[in-house]
């Protein structure tokens, strides 16, 4: 028999990102797998909140919204709550905008009352952080910020494992497998 899994990814472009090539993993595994992303560009688990604040607000439909199961997508709109509330979700990942991903200070109390509030209206979840990875050397914002390409990295790691930490969370790596590919790659990072 085989094991179903039902994912609710709440993010943004990484988000999209990370989803991209699951069904085929997944199925490479024998799992049924059905994911559902959430996504506006760039947002941060602040402007995540800010959305959750306007529940009850039916036309308010500001996500992306992309459901693969068995590799077929379909495309709409829809808001955090209501998706939260939809189905039984099994996991429920959420992430950091990678430009905050680095400052600790970032991630509250949004993503604190976010947490909550997943656990509010999908209490059978588990709750997964999902890494963002750092900006490529050349990224002028590492110059305005004043950081370079591996104190990002080494900041967000530290970031996103206080926060999991605090909430219990799990932590997917995948800023720390982006970081591992850049090492083997021919351009040095």
């Amino acid at each position: 028999m085989k094991k179903s899994i039902k994912i609710l990814a709440i993010g943004n472009s990484f988000s999209q990102d990370a989803c991209r090539y699951l069904h085929p993993i997944a199925a490479s595994l024998g799992i049924d797998w059905e994911c559902v992303n959430l996504y506006i560009g760039g947002c941060s688990l602040e402007r995540h909140w800010e959305n959750v604040q306007k529940d009850g607000d039916k036309k308010f439909l500001p996500y992306g919204f992309a459901r693969n199961c068995e590799g077929k997508v379909t495309r709409g709109k829809t808001n955090v709550c209501d998706t939260l509330r939809s189905e039984k979700w099994d996991i429920v990942t959420i992430q950091q905008a990678s430009g905050k991903s680095w400052q600790k200070e970032s991630y509250h109390p949004f993503g604190d009352e976010l947490v909550a509030k997943i656990r509010e209206l999908a209490p059978t979840a588990k709750i997964y952080i999902q890494e963002t990875w750092s900006y490529t050397p050349w990224d002028k914002r590492l110059k305005k910020w004043k950081i370079d390409q591996n104190e990002m990295y080494e900041k967000l790691k530290a970031a996103y494992a206080d926060f999991a930490k605090q909430h219990s969370l799990t932590v997917i790596p995948m800023g720390t497998a982006v970081q591992e590919w850049r090492k083997r790659l021919p351009v040095k990072y």
